[in-house]
């Protein structure tokens, strides 16, 4: 299934009349001249297939049929010689699938221009917060703008209508996520290998990002676990600073994130490559509970059985 195809499933679903402005996001200073590593909008990314950060997304479906526009930002020589090449509107439009690809400084124009030549009823902005302490994110931040100088139209949550596609994965997102998981395997693998006792925790983390980066997994799905010990027993342990000891586990929560699709695997295993009794004990009865598990999950089941 195409990027294309994830849009049609979308308009599928949306009321007629309806305006999609999704933003991929913009990057956020650490300090005066660096930034965070950038993370694209995952609605973004799903209906079009685009990483690149200060980029948008807009859409107007009526009864008749459905215009799409993909902005981004224009190519830039200076910019080019301190950050890298900036992507074409050729280049954009062939992973998209979107024939219509402009400059981003005709963004606002173009969205008062739905709002002044067409009939216009619902706007969709990805409006997801996890928490009420959290930071607003930059699609709330522009939705929220929107709303005040267009008053007028409801607004619609883009996650919530979005989600639903994307827990039905299509071929080639499966494919993606296989490889993910084959990195990481590949990962632990390489863990194993190594482990021994007297190692640091940030070594074991290091061995298997390691191996990640080498097979083509530019960032991990969420940070690197690897607690030895009592650590072992944090949920979201994440120093990673203790030493491995002698006849202790090591409990590794993991995974390999390629081309934006995510693994996430948990594995522990002894320092010294051999279970104690107990250690044993407690680990057939983990995996006779896994093994139980794995039958009985079916479409539509609940998730917790």
């Amino acid at each position: 299934m195409s990027f294309a195809e994830h849009r049609q499933r979308l308009y599928n679903s949306l009321e007629d009349n309806s305006l999609v402005i999704s933003y991929a996001g913009i990057p956020i200073h650490t300090n005066e001249d660096d930034y965070y590593d950038f993370e694209v909008n995952s609605q973004y990314f799903y209906l079009t297939g685009l990483q690149r950060e200060s980029t948008a997304f807009v859409a107007y479906k009526t009864a008749e049929k459905t215009t799409e526009v993909l902005f981004i930002e224009e190519p830039n020589p200076r910019f080019e010689r301190w950050t890298g090449k900036m992507p074409t509107k050729e280049e954009v439009s062939a992973i998209s699938g979107i024939e219509d690809v402009r400059y981003t400084d005709s963004l606002e124009g173009a969205i008062g221009g739905y709002l002044s030549r067409f009939r216009v009823e619902y706007a969709y902005f990805d409006l997801y917060r996890c928490q009420m302490s959290d930071l607003p994110d930059y699609n709330v931040v522009m939705a929220e703008r929107f709303e005040k100088i267009y008053p007028h139209v409801v607004l619609k949550d883009l996650h919530t209508a979005c989600v639903p596609l994307r827990e039905q994965k299509d071929a080639d997102e499966i494919e993606k996520v296989r490889k993910a998981l084959d990195i990481t395997r590949q990962g632990l693998e390489f863990v194993m290998k190594n482990l021994k006792p007297g190692m640091m925790e940030y070594q074991v983390q290091a061995d298997f990002e390691y191996t990640c980066r080498r097979l083509g997994a530019k960032k991990q799905a969420f940070p690197t676990i690897a607690g030895s010990g009592i650590n072992g027993c944090m949920m979201h342990y994440g120093t990673n600073h203790c030493e491995v000891q002698d006849g202790t586990l090591i409990l590794l929560d993991l995974g390999a994130k390629y081309e934006n699709y995510c693994s996430d695997i948990t594995r522990t295993y002894p320092a010294n490559g051999k279970f104690t009794p107990r250690q044993r004990e407690v680990y057939e009865l983990v995996l006779k509970a896994n093994q139980r598990s794995l039958r009985r999950p079916s479409p539509g089941s609940p998730r917790a059985i």
